[in-house]
């Protein structure tokens, strides 16, 4: 029998890997379609997918988190949430068939009408999976998991760069995010021993509306402050301009979606299990966000450093405007990137309602820096979310840690080592990226200054044994020394 200190990290591990193989196929799908693509026909995919993924919020209303974090649950909550999802995703499928004009003349885009309309099929197909990830995940199943996002992400990276090949234009980006759906749902019916029956209990329902409706409104409330600027750009600035936010967004987003919350879905069931030990949370919570940094530090700040390089080898010189842009927004995703991980305390003790209670206010500070920087364009958004986003994050840490007996110096400090060993790396790719030859290409200049970087910062973090960097090495170890001696055993 696996310990829980065992079963955390070999979930960890199996996330990690999950992510490495989705991501590899997102990551080139997104570098080809980008040399294929327009800013305009990421600009309008854009706009749908603003909808698009808040719909798939409203359909999981919360519900998976409230079946993961529940101690005890029975064949009633796991049927009669998953009707629940069901009839959510059919109810948002009608509502966006039904809507696409409208939204296509409120954008003065006929084009957007039909991209909706198909891609309106994506919360159906997405609503069949939603219960059977949540048991998954419950039951720190991660390596099922991974391998469910790994067939969904190539098959959808596929079929939007075989469509861009044949010049489908934006058809391709919705392409991409139904055929991922898809396969992701038909992945987790087979990977899931649980089938749905006929049963709706609604008794069972509202045991787990409490903490769902609570996670739900907090994450809209959260959703929408990321995407108020892209539905202010798409309005006021068009679609062009837009097309080149979402690609430096996309590039902040990626520490939070790709590595955050690799860890954040391990988190709550692993934080559930333990829930009444205080220290025991804070301090695997420690260690978890001293990990997350240890990956996204150095990739946030050596893209601020890079920036130009990085843009025109991975998306081409047509994208330089987002250059600016893109760096001014890696400072978010430095923040977010360990800032994100704090719901997990909140959703591991029950509080979902202090959470609403603390992000609403802080989401309107968010808010109001985004339209006062409308005026100066899109740099002026990036700056403006920035800006409210260093000001709301120390009020974020102090409500979430202390639920766990945590301080704000406390987390700080926690990240203080990785984050200085981050900051010489992303000096010296920032002192190369100024004294190379301008003439050399984009690739070879990139090259060069991540080279150099990485040896910098692995170095560092070698030299003054960094917590993070030992915590990853430590239990890196332990995984394969377990596994190299198994068979001897």
């Amino acid at each position: 029998m696996k310990s829980f200190a065992d079963k955390t990290a070999a979930s960890v591990l199996w996330s990690v890997a999950g992510q490495v193989g989705r991501q590899t196929g997102v990551i080139a799908c997104n570098v080809i379609l980008a040399r294929l693509l327009t800013p305009y026909d990421f600009g309008l995919t854009a706009t749908i997918l603003i909808f698009v993924n808040f719909a798939v919020v409203v359909a999981e209303q919360g519900f998976s988190a409230a079946l993961i974090q529940k101690s005890e649950i029975t064949e009633a909550h796991r049927s009669s949430i998953w009707w629940v999802n069901v009839g959510a995703g059919v109810a948002m499928t009608s509502l966006f068939l039904a809507s696409a004009p409208l939204i296509g003349r409120m954008y003065h885009e006929p084009a957007l009408v039909p991209l909706m309309r198909v891609i309106s099929l994506l919360f159906v197909v997405h609503s069949l999976g939603i219960t059977h990830g949540a048991l998954l995940a419950r039951e720190l199943e991660f390596s099922r998991l991974a391998r469910v996002e790994t067939a969904g992400a190539w098959a959808g990276a596929l079929a939007a760069i075989g469509l861009a090949f044949a010049g489908a234009g934006p058809w391709a980006i919705v392409a991409q995010s139904v055929v991922t759906s898809a396969i992701g749902s038909v992945a987790l019916w087979r990977m899931s021993g649980w089938r749905p029956k006929a049963i709706f209990d609604l008794r069972a329902v509202r045991e787990l509306a409490g903490f769902s409706t609570n996670s739900f409104v907090t994450e809209a409330s959260n959703y929408w402050v990321r995407n108020v600027d892209n539905i202010l750009i798409g309005l006021l600035l068009g679609q062009a301009p837009l097309g080149v936010y979402t690609r430096a967004y996309a590039v902040m987003l990626f520490p939070l979606n790709r590595i955050t919350r690799v860890l954040q879905r391990v988190m709550l069931p692993s934080f559930s299990i333990i829930q009444d030990d205080h220290a025991r949370v804070a301090s695997l919570f420690q260690r978890m966000t001293r990990v997350v940094a240890l990956a996204t530090f150095p990739l946030m700040l050596g893209v601020l450093a890079c920036a130009r390089d990085f843009t025109f080898t991975l998306f081409g010189p047509q994208w330089g405007a987002m250059i600016p842009v893109l760096r001014v927004l890696v400072g978010v995703g430095l923040i977010q990137s360990v800032t994100g991980m704090l719901g997990s305390l909140y959703s591991s003790r029950n509080r979902t309602d202090l959470r609403l209670r603390v992000q609403l206010p802080l989401h309107a500070i968010e808010v109001l820096g985004i339209v006062i920087g409308l005026h100066w364009g899109i740099l002026g958004v990036a700056a403006g979310y920035a800006i409210a986003s260093v000001v709301t994050a120390p009020v974020t840490v102090y409500f979430a840690c202390r639920l766990v007996g945590l301080t704000v110096a406390d987390y700080f400090v926690n990240l203080a080592g990785v984050f200085a060993c981050a900051a010489a790396s992303a000096l010296t790719a920032g002192a190369l990226s100024a004294g190379l030859p301008a003439d050399w290409p984009a690739f070879a200049r990139l090259g060069v200054e991540v080279g150099a970087a990485a040896l910098v910062y692995w170095s560092l973090l070698k030299a003054f044994s960094v917590k993070g960097y030992a915590d990853f090495t430590d239990q890196l170890s332990r995984r394969v020394f377990n596994r190299a001696v198994e068979p001897a055993s």
